[in-house]
């Protein structure tokens, strides 16, 4: 469960791999640019595809704001083991979860690492539902 087979293996001779990055800048003064952007993801889901993940910069998300986030997110992981047991679930109707081995059940090796996420998308989250850790004061 916990080894993966040496086929399974992908390798990579290319020692200057970069993340895809996602330029947000100009996005709010340029309604053109913002169209593109936002009708065509082309990018995000070619990022998504090929890497699994992307940088996104010039997203106007204050400094501080994303600090907080990772504060939160520390706390979150430092509280007591009965506190977390809360929000584990492997229900994917929650909107907030906590887990390990997000895919257990579907991959050949385990991925083991503990998460605590949310779902933001089509209907906003009840700040209530989150760890009081990871809410705003």
């Amino acid at each position: 469960m916990f080894i993966q087979e040496p086929d399974n293996l992908r390798t990579c001779n290319n020692a200057q791999l970069i993340t895809p990055v996602i330029d947000l800048n100009g996005i709010d003064g340029d309604p053109i640019l913002r169209k593109e952007i936002v009708e065509n993801l082309e990018m995000v889901r070619e990022a998504s595809e090929t890497w699994g993940f992307f940088s996104v910069v010039n997203h106007g998300i204050p400094e501080s704001v994303l600090e907080e986030i990772m504060d939160g997110t520390r706390r979150f992981h430092a509280l007591d083991t009965e506190v977390k047991k809360t929000f584990y679930s492997r229900d994917l109707s929650r909107k907030v979860m906590y887990n390990g081995n997000f895919n257990l059940y579907k991959s050949k090796a385990a991925s083991w690492r503990y998460t605590c996420y949310c779902v933001m998308s089509l209907h906003p989250l009840n700040p209530q539902e989150l760890p009081t850790t990871c809410r705003n004061g």
